[in-house]
């Protein structure tokens, strides 16, 4: 008797099972509209990355030296965001224009952070709900939705704070400062931009789905989207400013078209990521039926007709 051809060449099953995961992704994410979705995540990404940074700025400025804080926040940046030197000087200046004024910064900071953090998310979320073909969440609770992913995200941003000025405490200490240490210490930094980015991806697409979703259906779409936009990342900063003179093109707003066009993109990944979560669990896992948290949403409570 002939065996089926999975079980003869399991590695080519699984490879057609990979190709087609990523063809149902590719599907569903024009299905969803992705890239409008994208578009109104930069829209108000783009409001909410400003008041954020010179929020950080305002705080750490009370425990450490202000140009300390400037510097570790804008080497911090260039993990994620794809700045040129010219533009990352135009950002420190920025930054020192307005440590004079940061009691109403702070204040503004903080009401333009609430308010474009309240909608930001909203695109990525329906997005994800719509890639699961999931019941959206009622108007009252998507704000609510969207402000505990801006926690899970908040967490992301505070490890990855904290781990580099644990790293580069324990590197002064006499006992870690043998040259093996060293290596080991430069593996480490390198690596923490990644895993935080990557912990945040999947506490997101963990959460953001209104279905009860584990983190082994999310956690390889997650390594798969953070090695993406790490790609892209070094793609745009390496050949975008060379290919595209944007300061002949834009002028003095050039650094607001490239930030604009990197969260553009980012959304993009990010949503194609979730939609390769919705994939998976299409292609690897048992199709069942959507899940949702209200049970009286799915008709649970209504008898059965005898």
């Amino acid at each position: 008797m002939t065996e089926p051809f999975s079980e003869r060449h399991p590695w080519l099953e699984w490879l057609r099972q990979v190709g087609q995961m990523f063809w149902v992704a590719i599907n569903k994410f024009f299905a969803i509209d992705g890239e409008q979705r994208a578009a109104a995540f930069a829209y108000y990404a783009f409001f909410a990355l400003f008041p954020l940074v010179l929020l950080l700025v305002t705080i750490g400025s009370q425990f450490w030296d202000t140009d300390a804080v400037e510097n570790y926040i804008i080497l911090n940046l260039n993990h994620y965001v794809p700045f040129n030197t010219n533009d990352r000087d135009v950002i420190r200046g920025t930054l020192h224009s307005i440590v004079d004024a940061r009691r109403s910064v702070s204040f503004l900071a903080v009401l333009g952070l609430i308010w474009s953090s309240s909608h930001f998310l909203h695109a990525m979320v329906r997005g994800v709900n719509s890639a699961w073909g999931t019941i959206e969440y009622p108007w009252w609770r998507l704000p609510v939705q969207s402000f505990l992913m801006l926690g899970w995200v908040a967490s992301a941003l505070f490890i990855g704070v904290l781990v580099p000025l644990t790293l580069g405490r324990l590197r002064h200490i006499v006992l870690f400062q043998a040259e093996a240490w060293s290596g080991l210490f430069d593996l480490a930094t390198l690596l923490v931009p990644s895993l935080v980015l990557f912990y945040g991806l999947t506490m997101f697409y963990k959460f953001a789905p209104r279905r009860r979703t584990q983190i082994s259906e999310v956690y390889i779409p997650a390594l798969i989207t953070t090695a993406l936009l790490q790609l892209c990342r070094h793609l745009f900063e390496r050949y975008v400013y060379d290919l595209s003179n944007f300061n002949a093109i834009y002028g003095a707003v050039a650094i607001v078209i490239v930030f604009l066009m990197w969260i553009y993109l980012s959304g993009v990944i990010i949503i194609f990521g979730g939609c390769l979560c919705a994939a998976r669990a299409e292609i690897f896992w048992k199709p069942v039926a959507p899940t949702v948290d209200v049970p009286e949403e799915d008709g649970s409570d209504n008898p059965e007709v005898g």
